[in-house]
């Protein structure tokens, strides 16, 4: 797991962590006499350093890779919303501000994401197309690339994580205009939501979960889960996630697996319409 989240996990969870590679040997059967968990695991994070998902610790890599084919879901671990913002040098003071701005200069007003297929990327495209406004996407290779271009006012806007743009919003050098978690968040609580903002059912929020290969025996799956949910119902979890801006959200596989349909099925739905190319 993550650097800030591993010191502070129990023993169990650590040790049920550690064998996702072992689940595979069971599929072979050669290893149908050793007892589980007994090796280590290596987590790759498909991300640049310093970006909500080096700190959630999401398992999994984003390639050519089939998530539903393989593998299994584990559980969630944790959800978080993200925050439009603006440099404190943009003259604007809300979204409507910001929207107004927007259709007076077609096109000339830009936003930042991580990433072409990104929930920052992919949460702006949602809202151009219910505003009906251009607004031009650039593309980043991460967030840390990103920020140092709209601090200094060379991108008008981003959609991104309380890690990512939380210390500046802070320092006054960004501006927070809008949640976009259908419930204001926790972490801003005077910030209103899209939704409040005239946007109904708008929501762009990113969850973080644990997989197994395909073809772990559910025992394993069910072992698995049940010392991440006892964990993450710690105060010890929620505060640990807390502080990286996310909150801790234990599930069964079932609802992992529930949040990928709906996922798949509303982002592929905008994907397709609106003809955007992923890397």
């Amino acid at each position: 797991m993550a650097r800030g989240v591993t010191l502070s996990m129990g023993r169990a969870l650590r040790t049920a962590l550690a064998a996702l590679v072992a689940a595979s040997a069971f599929c072979t059967g050669t290893a149908q006499a050793q007892a589980w968990p007994n090796r280590p695991v290596r987590v790759i994070i498909p991300f640049p350093p310093g970006a909500g998902a080096e700190n959630a610790a999401r398992l999994g890599a984003r390639s050519p890779i089939n998530a539903q084919r393989d593998f299994v879901p584990v559980g969630l671990v944790s959800r978080l919303p993200f925050f439009v913002v603006v440099p404190s040098s943009v003259p604007v003071n809300s979204v409507q501000e910001l929207i107004a701005l927007a259709k007076s200069k077609p096109g000339a007003v830009t936003y930042a994401s991580n990433g072409n297929g990104t929930a920052g990327h992919l949460g702006w495209e949602i809202l151009k197309r219910q505003l009906g406004v251009e607004i031009t996407h650039i593309p980043y290779k991460g967030y840390a690339q990103a920020l140092p271009d709209l601090l200094g006012g060379r991108v008008t806007t981003m959609m991104a994580d309380l890690v990512v743009v939380g210390p500046t919003i802070k320092e006054g050098r960004l501006r927070a205009l809008a949640a976009t978690s259908l419930e204001r968040s926790k972490f801003l609580p005077n910030l209103p939501t899209m939704a409040e903002l005239g946007f109904p059912g708008y929501e762009v929020t990113v969850w973080f979960g644990v997989f197994a290969p395909a073809g772990t025996p559910p025992d394993i799956v069910a072992k698995l889960n049940g010392e991440m949910r006892r964990y993450l119902a710690t105060a010890e979890a929620r505060e640990s996630y807390e502080k990286l801006g996310h909150e801790a959200a234990p599930s069964t596989p079932e609802e992992l697996r529930a949040q990928m349909a709906s996922d798949g099925e509303k982002y592929g739905k905008l994907i397709r319409e609106a003809n955007l190319k992923l890397e």
